[in-house]
């Protein structure tokens, strides 16, 4: 049976050695910044710290390669958020009927009180902000803007209302 002959690894060896150059066989381990030589031995503590930073900078890579691909893909096809047919957000609903002129309407409710209604215009895709009770209507980039314009324009009716009784 054959015998291998293992070669006894030394600080020398170890990619986190740097060494002095100067002649010596004096060096820094980068690993536990500490004096160390070429001629040490390897010990167990070297084994499993090495391990553990191998892993440490593959996890690292992998996390920036997969950082990198979303922007990549964000770039190329950015993500539309689609709006809920119903969503509820401290006792806000949204939800959406077919209406014949304007497409798609959603409306805006708190309880069983219409706040609004918001649509997205054919010719320049801005979202339409219909509150109720005002003839304010801000063509607005996002559907989310268009429901705050709604909640807002509701929430100063409200308090201009209370202030009156």
């Amino acid at each position: 049976m054959p015998q291998t002959i293992q070669e006894t690894a030394t600080c020398a060896t170890c990619p986190f050695y740097q060494s002095r150059q100067d002649g010596t066989d004096k060096g820094w381990c980068g690993l536990f910044n500490i004096f160390a030589r070429e001629t040490h031995s390897q010990t167990q503590d070297c084994v499993n710290e090495i391990a553990v930073q191998e892993i440490d900078e593959q996890a690292t890579a992998q996390e920036e390669l997969n950082e990198y691909i979303e922007v990549q893909a964000q770039d190329i096809a950015p993500i539309q958020q689609p709006i809920a047919a119903v969503a509820t957000l401290d006792s806000i609903e949204v939800d959406s009927d077919f209406d014949p002129d304007f497409g798609t309407m959603y409306r805006v409710w708190k309880s069983y009180h219409l706040l609004g209604t918001f649509y997205q215009a054919l010719g320049d895709r801005k979202w339409v902000a219909q509150p109720v009770g005002s003839s304010f209507r801000p063509r607005l980039n996002t559907p989310e803007q268009a429901q705050l314009t709604i909640i807002a324009v509701a929430s100063n009716s409200l308090k201009t209302s209370n202030k009156a009784a």
